[in-house]
């Protein structure tokens, strides 16, 4: 197999969770490489990665989150003359190249005020060397899934969740993916080889959590639905999808019955934090960074100008409600989900970073959605069940 070098020193003050701090092994040669699933959502804010790993009460889910496009700012202020500068985030850049290519930085090197060239924003990222970055730095960063040079390859087995409207390019991923990769890390050479990878739509790795246990059995509090029908409204930073299941008693399947995707849009967590944005800069003439108005909108509190702590609780709820407004009527007039499909859909399901954004102005204007508690990873451990489940990966 081919092989790809990506470089990714990432340097914390000298210091890294990826750094070794075990003294090498001898005779490591003939040790037998380790085997790992993962569950992989790539979002346009955010990568949630997932591992199924044992536990003494049996299978348990280790879920990793970070920025996905590291050097993709919120753009905040893209085409609004909001004065915001679109800067990167500060602690999510490391200097990462591969084959010759142009760089980008993510982790703390991003401190250093080097340069800083942005993933792209567009369809292309999915199966581009932004993604292939991805991909590695949460196997042999975030998992340290990886060995030294004269060690076995790991061996890594990956179930990727990628937009409804992205669905067709599963082999297109595989192609840019599989094969041995050498890595380094802050000067360290490593390698872990890319065995296998499957792709699902996002919405798809949802249902597969909901439906599913960590062990790969049917999950018997929501058995009764898998003959019946099931919904799921996924909206992401800038991607809405919706699918619909329905029990097919010929072939005795959940089928799909209906789908629908938004492709890129203004309806979700980007247009959020936009309107807050806005609205603390007409109010307050304070033109926050990303990362200030991240926690602004967390804590419902800002510090202004170095005095009191000032209360924007109305901000944001005025803001989750113009969004939830828009998002609703975008699944009925662009989606078709009227009452009549809503009525025949025994539970309707909606994860994905916006919905817990959006809380309860969202159930105010669709009252039959479920938000489970982990909305935002439910997709990623999703795909982690689907790696584990028996002929997946049919050579191991």
């Amino acid at each position: 197999m081919a092989t790809k070098l990506a470089e990714i020193p990432v340097n914390t003050n000298g210091r890294h969770p990826a750094v070794d701090t075990q003294p090498a092994q001898p005779d490591r040669q003939a040790t037998t490489p380790v085997i790992a699933k993962l569950g992989l959502d790539l979002g346009n804010s955010q990568v949630k990665a997932a591992r199924i790993v044992p536990g003494k009460g049996g299978p348990r889910i280790i879920t990793k989150v970070f920025d996905s496009a590291f050097a993709l700012p919120l753009d905040l202020g893209n085409g609004d003359d909001t004065g915001l500068t679109g800067r990167a985030r500060a602690t999510l850049f490391t200097h990462v190249s591969s084959d010759g290519e142009s760089s980008f930085f993510v982790g703390d090197d991003a401190r250093l005020g080097r340069e800083k060239t942005r993933v792209p924003t567009d369809d292309s990222r999915i199966t581009g060397l932004a993604d292939l970055r991805l991909m590695l730095y949460a196997v042999t960063v975030q998992f340290k899934i990886r060995a030294k040079p004269d060690e076995p390859a790991p061996q890594v087995y990956i179930y990727a969740g990628l937009p409804l409207h992205l669905d067709d390019r599963g082999k297109e991923v595989a192609a840019a993916w599989q094969g041995v990769h050498q890595v380094k890390i802050n000067g360290r050479s490593y390698h872990v080889e890319v065995a296998g990878v499957k792709t699902m739509s996002q919405p798809h790795g949802g249902l597969t959590d909901y439906f599913f246990l960590e062990s790969g059995g049917l999950n018997p509090d929501h058995q009764d639905v898998l003959r019946g029908t099931a919904g799921i409204l996924d909206v992401g930073y800038r991607t809405t999808d919706i699918v619909r299941l329905r029990y097919d008693s010929a072939s005795r399947k959940m089928l799909v019955d209906r789908q629908y995707s938004l492709g890129l849009n203004d309806l979700g967590a980007q247009n959020f934090y936009r309107a807050v944005y806005r609205a603390i800069l007409e109010k307050y003439r304070r033109n926050l960074d990303d990362d200030t108005l991240i926690q602004a909108v967390a804590e419902r509190r800002f510090k202004h100008h170095g005095q009191d702590d000032v209360e924007i609780g109305d901000i944001v709820d005025a803001a989750a409600e113009q969004v939830a407004e828009a998002l609703a009527s975008a699944v009925v007039e662009k989606a078709g989900w009227t009452d009549e499909i809503v009525a025949q859909t025994d539970t309707i399901l909606a994860i994905g970073g916006t919905p817990l954004l959006l809380g309860e102005a969202l159930k105010r204007r669709l009252s039959y959605v479920e938000i489970p508690a982990n909305a935002p990873v439910s997709c990623a451990q999703g795909l982690a069940k689907a790696a584990m489940i028996r002929d997946v990966f049919p050579n191991i």
